[in-house]
């Protein structure tokens, strides 16, 4: 199977959760920021239930409701600095994704990656993890639309030089679902990541997948299904 096979020519790839199990790294970056502001800390099972929509919801929803803005703005602000500087401790590619990757590469696909996470945390990530195996990164842009906006997948499917039928969408949440279905793209969707299985169906999750082994699988499937219509 060659790059002239596939009417799929590129893989645009959720970060946390998806490529790569960040989960402790943001879970005692947060908790590290909440109790040096007097706030009490989160267990990792509701800090993954406030990842996806990026950092200021992680922070909005980890704290009392009842907090002033200024607060939010400053506890916000305190955790984007200790994250930047402590966000690649206990963070690594899930099992199987490096191979998955070159597995996908050796196809001639291009892969990028659009997060919610910080840019400057996403392009950092992504040099220090991949290998080179993904060559454009976006996080989030400050006064920007973040996913579910289709945006950064546009500022993406540009700089990959495709159209939203030439790509996949891999993602593991419900954010990820909602960000596939408003940019029109098919998506991918895998259950190792900060999602349960019941969260994913009830949004109607497609093409679902449980190790990432099956990701070329997936979309060799997705290909011919496109070259038959």
């Amino acid at each position: 199977m060659t790059r002239g096979d596939y009417m799929i020519k590129g893989i645009i790839f959720d970060l946390d959760g998806t490529l790569l199990n960040t989960i402790e790294d943001i879970n005692n970056a947060l908790n590290f920021i909440l109790e040096k502001n007097g706030f009490p800390k989160r267990t990792i099972p509701q800090t993954k239930l406030s990842l996806g929509s990026g950092s200021m919801h992680l922070i909005k929803t980890s704290l009392p409701s009842t907090v002033k803005e200024e607060v939010l703005l400053k506890v916000h602000s305190e955790y984007q600095e200790y994250y930047q500087k402590n966000n690649d401790i206990l963070t690594r590619p899930y099992d199987g994704i490096i191979e998955a990757l070159k597995d996908l590469r050796k196809k001639g696909l291009k892969l990028a990656v659009v997060s919610n996470k910080d840019d400057h945390d996403v392009k950092l990530l992504n040099q220090n993890k991949f290998l080179g195996l993904i060559d454009i990164a976006i996080g989030a842009r400050s006064g920007k639309p973040v996913k579910p906006s289709p945006y950064l997948v546009s500022i993406a499917l540009e700089k990959m030089q495709l159209a939203t039928n030439e790509v996949i969408y891999v993602g593991d949440s419900d954010v990820d679902i909602l960000t596939a279905k408003n940019a029109n793209i098919q998506m991918i969707t895998v259950t190792w990541g900060f999602r349960d299985l019941e969260t994913l169906k009830k949004y109607n999750a497609t093409n679902i997948i449980n190790h990432p082994d099956e990701i070329l699988k997936k979309v060799k499937f997705l290909n011919d299904q496109a070259n038959k219509r």
